[in-house]
């Protein structure tokens, strides 16, 4: 039921911001290369950051380990911008993507195609807590003690990363993570595929409620496939 319902939402986006493109479209004197919008690249940088929020419609996020300042980059537009606020005192960002209107602006900006937003940390994460409804999230050489990620539709690609606590879902996509897991490790997903590929050993781990180890592992997938390795 919960597929069938995410299929029936989808079809539904989709037919309102077809209605939607071509209403602009047929309008008198419209050229579809005057739909494009400047895009502006704004840096943000903080001497420390331990959490990260981000909540988008349409985004690919790549987030990676570096050894200089923390920075946020985002590619900010008449059409698509985004909101980037910090709280000195719990060390917080929180990234908000905005939009003009709908679907329509999403799709006419045209620049932005190619332009992730890049979130560079220098150091461990308390907290990642990501909410994208279609994109691709990349993270790469990251540490983080509590890992939240939401995906409408999408992939997500976790590349030599270490966690205490996951709690990964997506709707509709894949799921690539190598690293390590040491409290437990949440996935779900709808339609797709899970590859996890652990620098651990499998005496370690209990994987949906088969094995000894104290790491807990708890995988789901309605239609798709799911595959773990370990080192031994």
């Amino acid at each position: 039921m919960k597929l069938k319902g995410f299929i029936i939402s989808g079809a539904i986006v989709f037919g309102i911001g077809l209605i939607l493109w071509l209403i602009v479209i047929l309008q008198p004197g419209f050229k579809y290369s005057d739909a494009k919008f400047p895009v502006e690249e704004v840096s943000n940088k903080y001497d420390e950051v331990l959490n990260v929020y981000y909540e988008g419609d349409a985004d690919d996020i790549e987030i990676i380990s570096t050894t200089a300042e923390d920075e946020i980059i985002t590619y900010n537009s008449e059409a698509m911008w985004y909101e980037v606020s910090y709280d000195e005192t719990s060390k917080t960002v929180r990234i908000n993507q905005k939009t003009k209107d709908f679907i329509f602006d999403i799709s006419i900006n045209n620049s932005r195609v190619g332009k992730p937003i890049v979130i560079k940390i220098n150091g461990e994460l308390n907290k990642l807590h990501l909410e994208v409804d279609a994109g691709d999230v990349t993270i790469k050489d990251l540490t983080v003690d509590k890992l939240e990620l939401n995906i409408d539709a999408g992939k997500a690609s976790f590349i030599n990363c270490v966690t205490n606590q996951a709690e990964l879902e997506i709707d509709a996509g894949s799921l690539d993570y190598e690293g390590k897991v040491f409290d437990y490790m949440e996935v779900s997903i709808d339609v797709g595929s899970i590859e996890i590929d652990l620098a651990q050993k499998r005496s370690e781990f209990n994987i949906n409620g088969v094995g000894s180890g104290s790491i807990r592992l708890i995988l789901d997938t309605e239609l798709g496939s799911k595959d773990v390795d370990f080192i031994d």
